[in-house]
């Protein structure tokens, strides 16, 4: 398609993970229509500050969730939420918005009607949105990486898409010189290697953490390698956590970080790590973007489609029939998921082993 956009508008309000398996397709996009104005609404200003580590976007819109009983947000907050997006939508209508894209993890009838009401002329999302015949163009949904979904979006605009070469489509990443050089002098140690573990999963989906004393105890295993360097990473909110995590912390080579970094810095130090630990969460994503091998551990959602995808990444399972149980949109209905639970400490030190070769 030769049409020459003006204004852009991605709705990518998802959370951190979501944001960065959306990079290719903005960068492929940028680079298709580099002269269209383009808008991006951001979960938060984590989401914004990651994606311009990447990106050069001309406006962000910090959207928020809507779900107030997801995030358990007041009836308040709800409502001041909405009075804030009806005056964001009031803005885009005189944006002259020209294309609308929702990402694979946008799909919604609020923000499909919110999107009609932009006035936007053409909008493209996939098939699982919901009341999509306010879509003009609709993409069938499929079984594959989110990634790959994403880049979908772009066929209908007759753009052609190399899949076999998707790493092509990851922009470098940018760093400012003074994060850059906090997170060096943090790292000035000789022949060592960097390993990042994230032993939380979030405020949400609390079910993807694998158990914190399992965490704990393998923190305690791996810290005995004198050639390693541990930075245990999380943010504010896993405080409470990391209060039952210090206590398997007897070895000088770990560093808690838990709380104490930026997004940025966080980002700059996962671009230096020779692996990252977790389950599937945001900063895994993060941390396969910026070059570091991952090694992953999934239970109630669903590897295949969202796993990190930018380096080496391994992938650790339990064989439990009920998992993968996670629909998009829906609820995880155990409060104990016994698939993370039986993913044993000794089978992840093995993984850990064998792809630092240690």
């Amino acid at each position: 398609m030769k049409n020459n956009f003006k204004t852009i508008l991605i709705l990518n309000h998802h959370g951190l993970g979501d944001t960065i398996l959306s990079i290719p397709m903005i960068y492929m996009l940028k680079k298709i229509f580099p002269f269209s104005r383009t808008i991006i609404t951001v979960q938060s200003k984590k989401e914004k500050e990651v994606l311009s580590s990447f990106l050069t976007i001309d406006k962000y819109i910090i959207f928020g969730q809507i779900k107030s009983s997801l995030y358990k947000l007041s009836v308040l907050s709800t409502i001041k939420n909405l009075y804030r997006r009806i005056n964001i939508l009031l803005w885009l209508r005189h944006q002259h918005i020209d294309l609308t894209i929702f990402t694979q993890s946008i799909k919604s009838w609020f923000v499909v009607i919110y999107a009609f009401l932009t006035n936007s002329k053409i909008r493209i999302g996939l098939s699982k949105c919901d009341l999509r015949f306010l879509l003009t163009h609709i993409v069938k949904d499929k079984n594959v990486h989110w990634v790959i979904k994403n880049l979908m979006l772009l066929e209908s605009l007759n753009i052609k898409v190399n899949y076999s070469n998707i790493l092509d489509l990851v922009p470098p990443l940018i760093i400012k010189n003074s994060i850059r050089n906090k997170i060096d002098q943090m790292t000035d140690f000789k022949d060592k290697k960097y390993l990042a573990v994230s032993p939380f999963s979030g405020p949400v989906l609390k079910q993807k953490r694998w158990p914190i004393d399992k965490f704990g105890r393998l923190i305690s295993l791996i810290s005995k390698k004198k050639d390693m360097i541990i930075f245990l990473l999380g943010g504010k909110e896993d405080l409470v956590g990391n209060k039952e995590l210090k206590k398997y912390i007897i070895n000088k080579n770990v560093i808690n970080l838990v709380g104490k970094l930026s997004i940025l810095e966080v980002t700059s130090l996962l671009s230096k790590c020779d692996l990252t630990i977790g389950a599937d969460i945001g900063l895994m994503h993060l941390s396969s973007i910026c070059g570091s091998k991952t090694l992953t551990l999934f239970g109630p959602t669903d590897y295949k489609i969202a796993a990190p995808f930018f380096s080496r990444n391994v992938t650790i399972k339990s064989k439990i029939n009920c998992a993968p149980c996670y629909k998009e949109g829906g609820k995880i209905k155990c409060k104990k998921p016994i698939c993370m639970e039986k993913i044993e400490i000794e089978n992840v030190k093995k993984y850990l082993e064998k792809i630092l070769g240690t």
